[in-house]
This record gives C-alpha cells, structure tokens and sequence, in this order.
C-alpha cells in the first residue's frame, strides 16, 4: 500500500492538471481549509461533456428458462440487517453494510465474526475495498463516506461533503482513489490515503449507484433511469444509456441502494439492474451493455435489485426481488442455473477466486459454493 500510494501522490499534480483542463472540476480548498470553502462554494451547473446519443434497442429473445434448484447454502452468516456486501481480497474476510450503521467484518473461513464497527448513524448503502485490501470504504444514508483500516477497523477519514445519501462506494484497481455517489447528485474522487478531494461530477439527477471499471470507466446510474459512462480520466462522456426508452414523467425506475451495477472484470460489459418502483404493475429487467459499442447485449427479466460477474469474467450472477438467484453467462444470454435465496436479494459478491458467492437478503446473509462450469 506504501508502495502504491506514494506513486499516486507522485502523479497526483499531474493527474489535477489532466482533469482541470478536461471538464472535471477539481477541488478547490487544501484539506485544512476544504470543508469551510465548501460551506460557501456555490455548486456548478452540469457539464456540457460530448455524449453519445442515448442508447435503446431490442435485446434478442430469451432462451428457455432453467428451473430453481435444490440446492442449499454452504453457510448462513447470521447478520439480518445487512444491506450490502465486499470480499476482501484475501477470499476470506466479508464486510457487511447494515441498515442500523454497523459494519460486520466476517470470516467466511471460520464462520466467525471478527470485528463490529459502528461510526455511522444511518444505513449502510455501499461498502468496498481497495485493492490492496489496506483500506475499507462506506458510504451511508447519513451523507458520510468512512474510510477504515481495514485490519484493525480504525477511522482512517470521515468524508463528509456530500450533502445527500451516500449510495455507492468503489475503489480503482490500484493505489488509493476512491469515487464517491450521492443522491446530492455528485460523484467525487478523493485520495483515500489523506482524505483529500480532487475532483467531482456535479449532475442534475441523483446518482444511485455508481461501478468502476479497469478500463479507467465510470457508471453512474441516476435517478431518472439514466446510466452514464464517463472515461474519468479524459472527462468526455463515453456512453449515456437509458434503462427504459418509454419511462414517461412520474415514472421511476431506481430507489437508493438499487441499482447494484457491476462492470465485468476486463471491462468489456457492464450489467445494470433497473428496479422499477412506479407504477407497482410494471416489473424490471437487468441490462447488459457492450462497452466497446454502447449496444444492449441482453434483457433479463424479472425484477432484480443486484448484479456481479465472476472473477474470471464467465458468468453473471442476478439476484432477483423474489429471492431467487440466476447464474448466467457473462452476456445474459443463457441461463446456467437458479437457486433460490432467502427474501429479496440486496446485494451480491463473489470471492477473489469465484468459488463462493456471497448473497444478501432480507433477513439472511447466505455463503453459497459456485458450481463449477
């Protein structure tokens, strides 16, 4: 972690520089002083990137639905109130988001809870390591981000510029940047290593969700059933895609926590559920997204609230409303197997080496062992 930090700090007035001639506004303030200019900092009306048309169409025809299994979990981890879900990288530690503000840190190897902690007063919405495995990140509906050492559970820095429900957190695969989404409509970049700013995206519609990519993308889903894809390093949107061409005004298709958007590991798909909340009548879909194209790959039916790929990028987990999860091929075009959850699934993750899926419901956090292709 020392390593790679200090290479990021090294290229960090370089990286400032890219940015602050691409678009992507960056922090003003040094971090003694941040928090007072962004007491009066007015904010910025949304940039004016150069965007792709938005991306429609007609996924092909589903093929033939696989039953639901029999099959049982390899484990039961007894948190009930978790909302969200991280591997670390070492495949044996698992933190768990909770909707009273607690951070479970479990030990799939032992079946053993290691450490509890609770800094924030509101649920738990997103939770992610660094790649290093060194730092915890969390975001909660309290508007705060918690950066932790991930080893002992102490506050490394508490963000709180955000002035809406924090939805999502994720780590870039190397040194400590750290991108941020809120329903405030704003997804910033910091430096987790000191918990400072570097640069933001300011959007008229809250981000509910947010995923990064290898690839140096960003998704951000948004309250008005949007998906943008800017490249965060040259600021220039690459894909602006809608989950519904026909969603008409008071319509609605994400709430907080939803979606749980996941790119695949090489970056070259990017799956994203659609929950659609209003009217109740009308159900959702899972989209897959070709990122070399911006085309729609595939629908998948249903209603569901969660989305990862395998490690080896092969196969595309779905948890659905009703508890049931799907394993998929990575283009959601065939349907390998169903098993089924215990209540609505939250959140999906899978273990560095893909062998043990982790699934969130309500009521029930549920270790199950991946088959083998």
């Amino acid at each position: 972690m020392v390593g790679k930090s200090k290479v990021a700090l090294l290229l960090f007035p370089a990286i400032l520089l890219m940015l602050a001639g691409c678009g992507f506004a960056p922090a003003a303030s040094p971090t003694a002083t941040r928090r007072a200019a962004a007491a009066t900092q007015s904010r910025p009306e949304e940039l004016s990137w150069t965007s792709t048309p938005v991306r429609e169409g007609t996924a092909p025809p589903l093929p033939t639905f696989t039953p639901v299994s029999s099959a049982t979990p390899e484990a039961i981890i007894p948190v009930q109130d978790a909302r969200c879900a991280a591997f670390h990288p070492n495949g044996n530690w698992v933190a768990l988001g909770t909707t009273d503000g607690a951070i479970v840190i479990w030990d799939v190897s032992t079946g053993r809870e290691l450490r509890r902690m609770k800094e924030h007063t509101g649920m738990v919405a997103s939770v992610d390591f660094s790649a290093d495995g060194s730092l915890l990140a969390s975001g909660s509906a309290d508007k705060t981000v918690i950066v932790w050492e991930s080893a002992t559970g102490k506050v490394e820095h508490r963000l709180t510029d955000h002035t809406g429900e924090v939805t999502g957190v994720a780590f870039a695969d190397y040194g400590a940047w750290l991108f941020t989404g809120s329903l405030d409509g704003r997804v910033w970049m910091w430096d987790a290593s000191d918990g400072s700013q570097v640069a933001y995206i300011q959007g008229k519609s809250g981000a509910t969700g947010i995923a990064y990519s290898t690839t140096r993308l960003l998704a951000i889903a948004r309250e008005d059933g949007t998906v943008l894809v800017p490249d965060w390093m040259t600021q220039k949107d690459k894909y602006f895609m809608r989950a519904y061409p026909d969603l008409k005004q008071g319509e609605f298709t994400f709430q907080v926590l939803n979606p749980r958007l996941a790119f695949s590991p090489d970056g070259s798909l990017l799956a994203c559920p659609a929950l659609f909340m209003q009217p109740a009548q009308k159900t959702g879909k899972a989209y897959v997204w070709d990122m070399k194209n911006g085309e729609l790959v595939s629908e998948i039916p249903g209603n569901p609230r969660a989305v990862a790929f395998s490690p080896d990028g092969k196969r595309l987990a779905v948890g659905q409303t009703t508890g049931v999860i799907e394993m998929w091929d990575a283009q959601g075009k065939q349907k390998a197997l169903a098993f089924q959850g215990e209540g609505s699934i939250w959140d999906l993750a899978f273990s560095p080496d893909g062998k043990r899926l982790v699934a969130v419901g309500t009521g029930q956090v549920q270790v199950w062992q991946t088959p083998p292709e």
